[in-house]
């Protein structure tokens, strides 16, 4: 502000020596005084005009100095402001531009708004694009109908156009539109296709030679000569079903990762089948556990049965695993608040400390190991549950409190419920 001031100083000068000459003269001369006021108010004009002409602001009067500083405070803070966000603009777009992941900003409508480098290479987009629907440039079926209902979560495309590329996308709503990120696990997805189908095979190549050991066993256990050998050969045999029980699981989830909705899928009635599931968890509990089953909503859910059952029969087999004796199991279908279908198993069992929830639907993780093989689990219940549910959009939610209980709800999306049963 004192710089401003010494410049108008300087820049005035000439004027103000002029206006203090002449009125010394006026001084001089007495009878002239009564100009004064007219000579200093001309003078005043002229140096008025005089900033005007040289393109600087009126000199201030009276309370405008003031008001003058204050406003031209206010612009510089504004102008530094300005300057700042400007430099966290250029950082912004400097830090998407060298993201290995595409981000594609859409609008309400769905055209493309902005895009960075990685999006342009991953989609094959060019500033034609802009302003332009992006399901028409990313004509995959799967991923349109992603798009119409306006699922947030992620979906994998295998790019037939771009040499079977393989895509993961992710929605994130904005205000007034989206952010679409896209992200290529071509790599990730052929390392877990080899992983598959060793595992397949492996489990196809295990199969028989188990199934004839487990025959040989059952026909010696049955034999009189070798009653001394009893227990070993019991023990042999228990081991060899777990193996078995293994494989099976395994060779469950090599069929649930290779489907593709492939016409198996139908319309099932809850109603219809609860007292199933009913009967084989209380055949299962031998009379141990309180079991409650109820339908709140008389709804179908359409899927694939046998993976439907598997989601169900896993969760009330595993509530019957660790709950102890004369503890409660409630198990419940219901539509939530959003119309989405909730398989519910509530149970008083051990409960699961919180640090081990996020690795639960795992292959072969097991919370308690020597509980688990001694309750008879083979680890992978829950890993075919979650590939179960994958495959028909659905989730998994688990809580739990060590020594009171746990939860688990599979929820499908309401895409899924039907309304109408016959």
């Amino acid at each position: 502000m004192r710089a401003n001031w010494i410049e108008l100083i300087r820049a005035e000068t000439p004027l103000w020596l002029v206006c203090g000459g002449v009125s010394v003269l006026l001084l001089l001369n007495y009878p002239a005084w009564s100009a004064v006021p007219w000579v200093i108010y001309s003078l005043g004009q002229l140096v008025q005009m005089a900033r005007f002409l040289s393109g600087r602001p009126p000199w201030p009067m009276g309370v405008w100095p003031i008001i003058w500083h204050r406003w031209q405070h206010h612009q510089q803070r504004t102008t530094d402001k300005l300057k700042q966000n400007y430099r966290r603009i250029r950082q912004l777009n400097r830090m998407l531009a060298v993201l290995p992941q595409g981000v594609v900003e859409l609008d309400e409508a769905g055209n493309i708004v902005w895009f960075n480098p990685a999006a342009e290479s991953l989609l094959g987009l060019c500033e034609a694009d802009r302003g332009k629907p992006v399901q028409h440039l990313v004509r995959v079926p799967e991923f349109i109908r992603w798009l119409e209902q306006d699922d947030t979560s992620p979906l994998k495309v295998v790019m037939p156009q771009m040499q079977l590329k393989v895509l993961r996308f992710q929605r994130r709503p904005l205000k007034g539109g989206a952010l679409l990120l896209v992200e290529d696990i071509s790599r990730e997805h052929d390392l877990w296709q080899v992983r598959r189908d060793f595992v397949a095979n492996a489990s196809h190549e295990l199969r028989t030679p188990v199934t004839v050991f487990r025959g040989y066993l059952e026909t010696l256990l049955s034999m009189e000569a070798l009653k001394p050998w009893q227990t070993p050969l019991r023990h042999m045999s228990e081991q060899a079903d777990r193996m078995h029980l293994i494989i099976e699981d395994l060779l469950t989830l090599s069929v649930i990762e290779q489907a593709q909705g492939d016409g198996n899928e139908r319309t099932v009635s809850l109603q219809q089948l609860f007292p199933m599931l009913e009967e084989e968890a209380r055949q299962l509990s031998r009379g141990q556990h309180h079991l409650h089953f109820t339908v709140q909503d008389d709804v179908g859910l359409r899927g694939e049965p046998t993976l439907l059952r598997s989601i169900f029969a896993n969760l009330i087999s595993n509530a019957v695993r660790y709950t102890p004796e004369g503890g409660e199991i409630r198990v419940s279908w219901r539509l939530n608040a959003n119309g989405e279908g909730v398989f519910e198993v509530k149970d008083t069992g051990i409960g699961i400390p919180r640090e081990h929830l996020p690795r639960l639907t795992e292959r072969f993780y097991r919370v308690d190991k020597a509980r688990s093989r001694e309750k008879g689990g083979t680890g992978l219940g829950l890993a075919i549950v979650k590939h179960a549910l994958e495959y028909h959009q659905g989730r998994l939610e688990v809580e739990s409190t060590p020594r009171i209980g746990s939860t688990f709800r599979a929820i499908f999306p309401l895409q899924r419920i039907v309304t109408e049963v016959s």
